[in-house]
């Protein structure tokens, strides 16, 4: 996940919840967090590792 990705989120959260957003931040986090796990298990560092084990 990019700083990138974070920002679209957060932007289509905005469209969704309009001046209310700040009040689901933790719900954005959330969701960043899961995306952030599944690109790091599906990243070659962890299969490398994976391997040497």
């Amino acid at each position: 996940m990019q700083l990138e990705d974070l920002q679209r989120l957060y932007e289509s959260m905005k469209d969704r919840n309009g001046l209310n957003t700040y009040n689901h931040i933790s719900e954005l986090l959330k969701e960043a967090k899961q995306i952030h796990k599944k690109d790091f298990l599906d990243s070659q560092s962890v299969k490398r590792t994976w391997k040497n084990t």
